[in-house]
């Protein structure tokens, strides 16, 4: 039994990784009868790496055979040196492993950037394959494909593939709303764009997510039976991390200290955690994130959530806000009322009449709800559902 984990095959401008793979297995099984690949798996890495692919996603799998790990790595290399030329932007890397990889190199990966180099070293045992002919970079993902432990937390994808990425996609909407068993995550019910389909010249057709797996065999089973149009070469489906918060560390109090709105409509807020200030960034592409950030004043308490940058800053989330029953209250006008400032009382948004601040001994405070950007709008690891849904313990 052998890990095999591939990463870094596709660029900004095309190809895909897990399609890569997807015929990469089935090269394998002809090649070697006997073998059965299990655990097949795709896995998001920090969202923020400098050199990241397009999803930056990484794939693996367990593969059930009598080959040798040298009988095996010498295959994939063969097979994927077939695979030339090579697209522009990639750096191919391929790992063959006897054993699954130390948990601590996803968690690492999924949560700040990882020196390549530092990977390649980790990795050089006897029991580890590694292949990198232009250069280290698609080790971390691989390395973390391998290494995702997947033991509390995870979802489902089914990947449906295309022969020809120079035409259109033939999408058939009916069948993908019968069969989506997230249609809040997946997008199938909304008008537009759907975050199921891509729009690049990749060759996925169509993408469906869920918790749910036994949903997915529904479609796994009768896709090639509903899916009449011409174009649809394969499908597979994914275990992954997607919709974990696997990304996320924790939560963060403090209250605020400054507060700017930047050209483009984004948001910078300085808080004071008790430990020190951080600087908080909420983007205007949140949509009500960004909206409940506008509001906020200088001395509000706040708790927020999101991506830690490598200058430590945070991309927020999900945020909420310390208020008062009163403070929630409307003008008379129906107005919104928002924050003058420490001890300034409030202002409605709407007419500008002014509310003189409550004493704080009779008011209860009480954390707003969690508010988070629209499901198309958040990232691939983003957990579905309400906030806190952070894996804490791990």
């Amino acid at each position: 039994m052998v890990w095999i984990g591939i990463d870094d095959t596709d660029d900004p401008d095309g190809g895909c990784t897990t399609d890569m793979f997807d015929r990469m297995i089935v090269g394998l099984l002809e090649s070697d009868p006997e073998a059965q690949a299990r655990d097949v798996r795709l896995v998001r890495c920090w969202p923020m790496a400098p050199e990241r692919t397009r999803g930056n996603g990484a794939v693996a799998c367990r593969v059930q055979t009598a080959w040798t790990i040298d009988k095996v790595m010498s295959w994939c290399i063969e097979w994927l040196e077939g695979e030339k030329p090579w697209r522009k932007g990639c750096s191919p890397a391929c790992i063959v492993s006897v054993k699954q990889l130390d948990p601590s190199l996803y968690w690492t990966a999924v949560r700040r950037y990882v020196n390549a180099d530092d990977v390649h070293a980790l990795l050089d045992t006897e029991d580890v394959r590694a292949w990198t002919p232009l250069s280290k970079r698609g080790l971390v993902g691989a390395a973390a494909a391998i290494a995702w432990p997947g033991v509390s937390d995870w979802s489902w994808e089914l990947l449906a593939y295309r022969d020809n990425v120079n035409i259109n996609r033939d999408i058939k909407l009916e069948i993908l709303q019968k069969f989506d068993p997230d249609p809040d995550w997946n997008g199938t019910l909304n008008k537009g764009r759907m975050p199921c389909v891509p729009n690049t010249p990749c060759p996925v057709l169509f993408g469906l997510r869920t918790r749910d797996y036994a949903s997915l065999e529904a479609l796994d089973t009768s896709l090639p039976d509903v899916w009449a149009s011409p174009g649809l070469r394969s499908w597979r489906i994914f275990r992954s991390n997607q919709g974990t918060d696997d990304h996320l560390e924790g939560f963060t109090t403090g209250v605020i200290l400054d507060k700017v709105i930047l050209r483009g409509g984004h948001i910078r807020i300085v808080v004071d955690t008790g430990r020190g200030s951080a600087v908080w960034m909420v983007f205007r592409e949140s949509g009500k994130v960004a909206g409940i950030a506008r509001d906020l004043a200088e001395g509000e308490s706040v708790e927020g959530v999101g991506l830690i940058t490598e200058n430590g800053d945070m991309h927020v989330e999900s945020l909420r806000a310390l208020t008062t029953d009163s403070a929630l209250k409307r003008c008379d006008c129906g107005g919104t009322l928002t924050s003058m400032g420490v001890g300034q009382g409030r202002r409605c948004r709407r007419c500008r009449q002014k509310y003189a601040r409550f004493n704080d001994q009779e008011r209860e405070w009480k954390w707003t709800e969690w508010t988070r950007p629209a499901p198309d709008r958040r990232r691939h690891l983003s957990r579905r559902g309400k906030p806190p849904s952070l894996n804490l313990s791990l």
